[in-house]
């Protein structure tokens, strides 16, 4: 399974997962810290969340109460 970010420039990070692993809310979490990551160092140093969108669909992983207080977390406090 690959998770894919993309903006209008492009394609910027693509996380793939191992075969005989399953997604879970910690590895979507880890997924997201990547994400983060590769997002500041766009964006020389500055985590810009505001105009990300993040479309996902409602399994286990993404709407678990871990993986919103980590969203949560994040988009309260970026930096």
């Amino acid at each position: 399974m690959a998770t894919v970010f993309w903006d209008a420039q492009g394609i910027f990070l693509v996380a793939f997962l191992l075969k005989s692993k399953t997604i879970n809310a910690d590895r979507y979490i880890e997924t997201l810290d990547k994400f983060k990551y590769k997002n500041r160092i766009k964006k020389r140093g500055r985590l810009c969340l505001g105009n990300v969108k993040l479309l996902h669909e409602n399994p286990t992983p993404h709407s678990t109460g871990k993986t919103k207080a980590w969203l949560f977390k994040v988009l309260k406090n970026p930096l």
